[in-house]
């Protein structure tokens, strides 16, 4: 089976709903058993049905726990035992109301673009690079951490490397100016695809990404992340989980 995310998503669907031949059902079984990123998806989407399916049954539960509150206040000298057990269900319909309605709302929150990013970015550090080697002035204005600046020299320079855009984005998202950090990392990459070079690509798609989920461009984001999952020569694949892209997909279907 190939190792794509949205190939195993369908997998581990169509195995959960049964959907499977008897082969590879055992195939499946077997793997879930020796793959330990593949075992978390299935628990993934376990969760993630289990969540769909209770919230469905918030309402109806509401409805009955109402109608028997209504039942339970009515004047009546003599309880039965048949009005104790009502008493005891209206009890339980309550609390399965709090725990499936507090379980969604919980999962709602945890899904959003500003945690996403948040708990994905850390700020780009300029590898340590020898003493006697010459810096130009956007790496050295990026190295103190003076942004502002970073972005106005690349803005009147007119002979920008590929690694002054990406150092331009990396500036701009740290000021939290996502459309210019879109800007100068998709300038990277098609700074990288005409001369048929790599500099500063790994790090543009990484970032790049990050900045599309920033700006709510989900389907971007989730694009990217797949293709650097695939890649695992990628030199941020082990920053791209199976946890991320859930997430990201998850925004794209809200």
């Amino acid at each position: 089976m190939d190792n794509n995310f949205t190939n195993n998503e369908k997998i581990l669907i169509d195995y959960i709903d049964g959907l499977v031949t008897p082969e590879q059902r055992l195939s499946i079984e077997s793997r879930l058993k020796m793959d330990e990123n593949f075992q978390q998806e299935y628990k993934n989407l376990i969760l993630a049905k289990e969540a769909v399916r209770n919230y469905g049954l918030v309402r109806k539960v509401s409805l009955v726990h109402q109608k028997m509150m209504v039942e339970m206040q009515s004047p009546v000298k003599n309880i039965s035992t048949g009005r104790n057990m009502a008493k005891m269900v209206s009890a339980v319909a309550a609390a399965v109301v709090l725990i499936v309605a507090g379980y969604w709302f919980f999962n709602m929150q945890q899904v959003s673009s500003e945690k996403i990013f948040a708990s994905n970015y850390k700020t780009y550090e300029i590898p340590v690079v020898r003493d006697n080697e010459q810096q130009s002035a956007i790496v050295k204005a990026y190295s103190n951490k003076d942004y502002n600046s970073v972005i106005k020299i690349a803005e009147v320079s007119t002979s920008n490397t590929a690694q002054d855009y990406f150092l331009a984005g990396a500036a701009a998202l740290e000021l939290k100016d996502t459309a210019k950090a879109i800007a100068n990392f998709s300038t990277v990459l098609a700074i990288n695809k005409n001369s048929s070079q790599s500099t500063y690509n790994d790090e543009a798609e990484y970032y790049l990404a990050l900045a599309y989920i920033q700006n709510n461009n989900n389907k971007s984001a989730d694009s990217l992340l797949q293709k650097i999952k695939q890649d695992v020569e990628h030199k941020y694949n082990s920053f791209v989980t199976s946890k991320l892209i859930n997430q990201v997909e998850k925004l794209v279907k809200n």
